[in-house]
């Protein structure tokens, strides 16, 4: 029928629009990543650094076997690899540890309250923010200062911040790119919210709210 149709072509289109989401916010960044330190790794060897071209190229490892475990993870369709026996604020303290271990981003996290586990959705959305903002503040804010704070002292929710003090934009600008677009997909997927404040030369802070 008709209907059964429509649905279908709904299921499709919606799971053509998951993917593109899991795609972007994990293997994309990986793949990034593994350029970034594959040019640090061919600049140290140039300077006849071995020993740091050989910690960049255990980076780039690492981060190949961490992109390869994502992509099997997402064609089972389960939670984030990073949350994989882990939780949250254990899983952003993974992101924070590769950054700072990559030499590209200064980045402090701040807990607030009492850590609770969230609904797997909801924890699968603050650790894709996260990473989508950290990405980008390594790739376009020129940041030398990052923030990430996560606040579980509201009663019925926790909220997720990071702030950077790179150059920011225009919020008024009419394309902010797809990291952003998805973000708030699945925050209104499960009645949370995304909301930012920028401006040129001003820095970027995103605020997270996901339920308990």
């Amino acid at each position: 029928t008709r209907l059964s149709a429509a649905e279908r072509a709904n299921g499709v289109s919606a799971e053509r629009e998951r993917l593109s989401r899991e795609i972007h916010d994990t293997l994309a960044q990986g793949f990034t990543s593994v350029l970034s330190l594959g040019r640090a790794a061919s600049a140290a060897l140039a300077r006849g650094e071995v020993g740091l071209a050989q910690e960049r190229l255990a980076l780039i490892e690492r981060a190949a076997a961490d992109n390869l475990r994502e992509a099997r993870l997402i064609v089972a369709e389960l939670t984030p690899g990073h949350l994989q026996s882990r939780t949250l604020i254990e899983a952003i303290e993974r992101l924070v540890t590769t950054l700072a271990r990559e030499g590209q981003l200064p980045v402090t996290l701040q807990v607030v309250g009492e850590p609770v586990t969230l609904d797997a959705s909801a924890e699968v959305l603050a650790l894709r923010a996260a990473q989508e903002c950290l990405a980008n503040a390594r790739r376009h804010a020129s940041a030398e200062t990052v923030t990430v704070t996560v606040d579980f002292s509201p009663a019925d929710r926790v909220v997720l911040t990071i702030t950077d003090d790179g150059v920011g934009f225009d919020p008024s600008t009419p394309s902010r790119g797809f990291g952003l677009d998805g973000m708030r997909a699945r925050a209104d997927e499960i009645g949370g919210s995304v909301t930012f404040t920028s401006s040129p030369g001003g820095g970027t802070s995103v605020r997270v709210e996901v339920p308990r």
